[in-house]
């Protein structure tokens, strides 16, 4: 299974990118529609505030 690409594009904003393989996996996997929503909402979450929403990194990327 692929990783997610984290990209830095402002010392606070990230830009996450989900592979194909992992949106196709999301989809298999989370049949409701509203659990695919909030998982995507997640990751916007982290994209815009990743201080408030995302676990400290071990390493700097």
């Amino acid at each position: 299974m692929s990783h997610f690409t984290i990209k830095t594009l402002t010392a606070r904003h990230y830009e996450v990118i989900v592979p194909r393989k992992i949106q196709d996996e999301v989809k298999k996997r989370l049949k409701n529609r509203e659990l695919i929503n909030r998982f995507y909402k997640k990751l916007q979450k982290l994209e815009t505030e990743p201080s408030v929403y995302g676990k400290p990194l071990r390493k700097p990327l």
